[in-house]
């Protein structure tokens, strides 16, 4: 058995476990450490969800929670192979799935530590009377315990949210570090993350791993297996919490959380090192090395002492753009000319590649 990885070093992506993961070496490994991670970070924070409505609750959801985790991982690690095959990544299907665990392994710990905090407030809050149980849910009686709940419910959506924005940027992390250019390990993560919020989601409410309603007994599944989904709970939840500015709420975060993804996938440029051939040149980057034809260059612009190269965009339908330093603006005036006049004398066709 390959030696086993701490959260910490998980969290830090130390080189050791980057290095494994990216020759394909003790993988077995550093599934079981992402595994271990989850299962206790995750579990921790499971007490936090059940412990405000029942000790045993808080039993059930220490145990679902790990396994709603689990459920992503293993029902996104096909798809998101093969998007990661199409976007050019070149990881393997044990390397995905590595790669995703991981990453929740990240989100775990991250809960974990959180959980102490969480299952304090909890345990501060008003406990639902116990004579609730069996009442109807439009119930009088049951309406104030209900609100605490659902708000509730809306604190550990947000932190859930926050511990998944630090695993994903962990896995973007971890995609540059196994070799992938910037734009291919942004590209393959926007995939994994839809794909794990709509199985997430969907999971979430079929597991529903949070603390139950106070007028329902505790248990481990619900009756209402198929009724209602995950999006109809939350908005109930921020109709509690913020009555009728609750469209309002809504729209403030969504915005703040997309803005929040936008800065953290910014592209740029990447800057490069290259080597002016008769037919093309050769791209040395921090992570990789190839070589382009002329025609793969879509614009070629000097500012200052740099080049900044736009090339075509590719089978992904993303443009790539790379900038190379030059020892002063003379030398980046003559290096885009020249790359500007041999992109020029290309010409279309399968079997040609320059003029003569």
């Amino acid at each position: 058995m390959s030696a086993l990885l701490s959260p910490g070093a998980l969290c830090r992506l130390d080189d050791g476990a980057v290095r494994r993961i990216g020759n394909g070496e003790g993988l077995p490994g550093v599934a079981l450490s992402a595994t271990l991670a989850i299962v206790l970070g995750a579990g921790a924070y499971g007490v936090a969800f059940g412990v405000w409505r029942s000790p045993s609750q808080a039993f059930f959801s220490a145990v679902k929670l790990p396994l709603l985790l689990l459920g992503v991982a293993a029902c996104t690690t096909l798809l998101s192979a093969m998007a990661a095959l199409l976007l050019r990544s070149r990881l393997s299907l044990a390397q995905t799935a590595v790669a995703i665990l991981v990453s929740l392994a990240v989100t775990a710990t991250v809960l974990g530590a959180a959980s102490p905090v969480s299952i304090l407030f909890a345990l501060a809050l008003p406990p639902p009377d116990p004579g609730l149980v069996g009442l109807s849910i439009d119930d009088p009686r049951v309406q104030p315990a209900l609100t605490v709940a659902r708000e509730l419910l809306l604190l550990h959506v947000a932190i859930i949210a926050l511990a998944g924005a630090a695993g994903v940027l962990r896995l973007r992390g971890l995609l540059r570090g196994l070799g992938l250019e910037d734009g291919v390990a942004r590209r393959v993560m926007v995939s994994w993350m839809a794909a794990q919020f709509l199985v997430g989601t969907q999971l979430s409410w079929l597991l529903r791993p949070f603390f139950g309603r106070p007028h329902l007994r505790p248990t481990f599944l619900v009756d209402d297996f198929f009724d209602g989904n995950f999006f109809d709970e939350v908005l109930l939840a921020f109709r509690s919490a913020f009555g009728p500015g609750a469209p309002a709420a809504i729209v403030v975060i969504a915005v703040a959380a997309c803005a929040g993804l936008a800065y953290a996938l910014r592209g740029g440029s990447t800057l490069v090192r290259i080597e002016v051939a008769e037919l093309g040149f050769r791209v040395a980057s921090a992570r990789t090395l190839r070589s382009l034809p002329w025609g793969a260059v879509a614009e070629v612009r000097a500012a200052g002492a740099r080049v900044t190269l736009v090339l075509a965009a590719d089978e992904t339908l993303a443009r790539e753009v790379l900038t190379v330093a030059c020892v002063d603006a003379v030398t980046a005036r003559a290096l885009a000319a020249h790359i500007d006049m041999e992109r020029g004398r290309v010409r279309a066709g399968p079997f040609r590649t320059a003029a003569s």
